[in-house]
């Protein structure tokens, strides 16, 4: 598996966008030095780019964000507009504050999501690269990305749902201890939120050695 990641390295480094992508997605995009993100690749209901998924006390807790259109449109990701008929920054900032409130990083890190959700974007992309800057910010990583021009396809793209799907590009597993372990077991490859409010500093340093 290392020496797959080592050929990557070199061959490919475009990466759908996704909404605080997951562990494996974070693992693999960290063993990039530059990347390239796709917003020219359709939007696919279901997939990642406007849900995470968290740890709660009943187990897996999913948050998604509505969009205009509904989710069956056919738009690109850079034209998906967000939606605002319902309140779902609060509930997303209030899911959180829940899931981890009890975490050992809880205070460290919380101003940073509450901070991010106090703003209004009108489009999906724009929020997902916040997103991704607020988790680099936590992170402290200096990796660089830029946004590809070009009009895609899932399969050219690493963790789009085509290629997610057909290639196995999720075999990482990383450990730590979660906040509702004792109750639900360990809940693998959940978002890069878990594993920061449950790490912290150490966050890093465990996706770059797996």
């Amino acid at each position: 598996m290392k020496f797959i990641y080592l050929l990557l390295f070199f061959i490919v480094y475009i990466f759908d966008l996704h909404y605080f992508g997951n562990i494996n997605y974070y693992i693999t995009l960290l063993n990039f030095k530059n990347i390239e993100f796709a917003p020219q690749l359709p939007f696919q209901k279901g997939w990642f780019s406007n849900k995470c998924e968290v740890a709660s006390a009943t187990g897996t807790l999913k948050l998604t964000i509505p969009i205009l259109g509904g989710r069956n449109q056919k738009a690109l990701l850079k034209d998906v507009r967000i939606a605002y008929h319902e309140n779902w920054r609060h509930r997303h900032l209030r899911a959180i504050e829940t899931c981890y409130g009890n975490s050992a990083f809880f205070d460290f890190y919380f101003l940073e999501f509450e901070n991010l959700f106090k703003k209004h974007f009108n489009f999906l992309i724009d929020l997902n690269l916040h997103a991704h800057d607020v988790v680099m910010g936590i992170l402290k990583s200096n990796q660089k990305y830029i946004i590809s021009e070009k009009v895609l396809n899932h399969n050219e793209v690493l963790f789009s749902k085509f290629y997610s799907s057909n290639l196995n590009t999720q075999n990482f597993k990383l450990k730590y201890e979660q906040v509702f372990e004792n109750k639900n077991g360990f809940i693998e490859n959940l978002s890069i939120i878990d594993l920061i409010f449950c790490m912290g500093p150490q966050a890093f340093k465990h996706l770059k050695k797996s």
